[in-house]
This record gives C-alpha cells, sequence and structure tokens, in this order.
C-alpha cells in the first residue's frame, strides 16, 4: 500500500483520487492509495461512481467493512492498540483514545499511545504509583493538607525594654513559643520562649495572704542560663523586661496543616505518630 506519483503527461486512471503536492522534486500530482486515503475516496464517491464499471469499488469496502468488524471486536474485548505511525507524507501519526471536544487542561480526557493519560476530572481507587511522581496541586489525604498557596512571611516582633512580662504573655498566652532566633539586649542566640501564669500569695500590707497572679516569662539563649522576666497583678511588684526582646520573623512558603491531630499522646497513640502538646502548645511524636 502506497501513493503513486505521477510522471508529466501520464493519463489518470478513472476512479482513483489525486493530489498536488507542490513543485519540488517530490512534489506534482500524486495517486492516492485507496487503503491508505478511504476518507477520501469516501468524500468523492458519488461524483466517481458515475459511469464506472460495476464492482470496482468492491474491494475498497470489503476492506472497510472488515477493518470495521475488527475495530468492533477489540471494543467489546477492550484490546484496542494505538501505535505510532506514518502518513504518505512521513509524518507521524500519534494514536490516542479522546473524549469528543478533547482540550488540554481544559476540559474532557485522553488516552495517548505513549501511555500518557489525561483527564481534567479522575477518581481513582485503591492504585499504586511506581516511581518518582510531581504533585502540582493541591493535596489532601486524611488530616494532612498539601497546598499551594502561599504563607507570607512573619515579620519580626519587638518588645521594649519598658514593657512586661505580662506584654508578652498576652501577645502569645500560655506555652512554648515556637521561635526560630531573636535577641535580647546585646545578646544574640534566642531560640526560645515559655509563657506561663501561677498565682502566689503576696503580703503587701494591705492585708496578709493576699493573692496575685503573677506573670513570667523565660527566655532561652544559646549556651546561657535561662533569663526569667516576671509582672505581678499588683501596683508594688510590677517590673519591665528591662531591656528590648526582638524575635525575628520567619520566612514565607507554601501552607502545610495537619488536622485532628490527637493530644498528649495517650493509648491509642503508637510508636512514632503524632500527637499535640496542649500544654506547651507543640507538636510531638510519640516514643
Amino acid at each position: 500500500m502506497a501513493d503513486k506519483q505521477m510522471r508529466p503527461n501520464e493519463p489518470w486512471t478513472p476512479g482513483k483520487c489525486y493530489q498536488w503536492r507542490g513543485q519540488d522534486t517530490d512534489g506534482g500530482w500524486w495517486e492516492l492509495d485507496e487503503a491508505l486515503h478511504a476518507d477520501k475516496y469516501m468524500v468523492a464517491l458519488p461524483d466517481m461512481l458515475k459511469n464506472l464499471p460495476n464492482g470496482y469499488f468492491g474491494n475498497l469496502f470489503c476492506m472497510l467493512l472488515i477493518a470495521q468488524e475488527v475495530f468492533a471486536e477489540q471494543i467489546s474485548g477492550l484490546n484496542i492498540i494505538l501505535k505510532e505511525m506514518t502518513n504518505a507524507y512521513g509524518q507521524p501519526k500519534k494514536g490516542s483514545i479522546r473524549s469528543a471536544e478533547f482540550e488540554s487542561g481544559v476540559k474532557g480526557f485522553r488516552f495517548s499511545y505513549d501511555g500518557v493519560i489525561e483527564a481534567v476530572k479522575a477518581i481513582f481507587r485503591d492504585i499504586t504509583i511506581l516511581g518518582n511522581s510531581t504533585f502540582n496541586g493541591d493535596i489532601t489525604s486524611g488530616s494532612l493538607i498539601s497546598s499551594n498557596q502561599d504563607v507570607p512571611a512573619i515579620p519580626p516582633i519587638t518588645f521594649t525594654a519598658n514593657q512586661t512580662a505580662r506584654d508578652v504573655f498576652d501577645r502569645f498566652g500560655n506555652g512554648i513559643v515556637p521561635i526560630q532566633n531573636g535577641s535580647f539586649g546585646s545578646q544574640d542566640g534566642v531560640i526560645g520562649l515559655r509563657c506561663y501564669m501561677d498565682r502566689i500569695s503576696v503580703d503587701t500590707g494591705i492585708g496578709l495572704g493576699s493573692v496575685y497572679d503573677r506573670y513570667n516569662v523565660d527566655i532561652q539563649i544559646i549556651d546561657q542560663p535561662i533569663i526569667t522576666r516576671r509582672w505581678y497583678d499588683y501596683s508594688g511588684g510590677r517590673g519591665t523586661l528591662g531591656s528590648a526582646l526582638i524575635l525575628n520573623g520567619g520566612r514565607g512558603g507554601k501552607t502545610f496543616i495537619l488536622n485532628n491531630i490527637p493530644a498528649n499522646g495517650g493509648n491509642g497513640v503508637g510508636i512514632g505518630q503524632l500527637y499535640t502538646d496542649p500544654l506547651n502548645n507543640i507538636l510531638r511524636i510519640k516514643r
């Protein structure tokens, strides 16, 4: 099966389709093969049937009918083979199965000969992914949400020397404050804060054993003893931080969320599993 390039002044055969392919060496008029260009023959059929002997297209029709029957059998048996072939011009013809009006990334689906499957929406169950994979969109799986949504950078937080432990407590609440680094006065290397409140009995002269709230901030500096600043809920016990406390901000990134994590590492949490520590407001791993 092949198209035939016509020589100059070579007569045309009735019932054949011909195509002009330009002026170059491989151009000129070409006689089209019926099997390779059955679609063109079918379009031209009404005109070519005029004054042609009966049965002229018999072989062509039989071939088309057989091909249709074989295709129907493959469909019914789910044995569809997609191949990469070439047309009469040597150009690749890459087979695929696609939905009507398929548009990449917009609508429909496509199964290509090279194993690529593209679908705007798909539902899979019990699948196994082998090899390296790339996810460009959001992922939601159980408690985990990984998203391309941007999280802005956190600006630095500054407490002046005249502010108090109560100001720090009101800003962060009770528990350990997760920070990257910071400084306290002239000392760099602040790597942790712990804010907490307790109640104490103080003799203020107003009444023996009066109970007041006390707000505490422990400042942890690398290779240094913990520094504690306190603020009492009565006028005689109030003090300032004494030095500026600067907590460097965090860098921006993408969204990563863990929802419904078990609390307190109880009996239902296995070794190696994550759980929350509500008292200190941190995430832990069960050991």
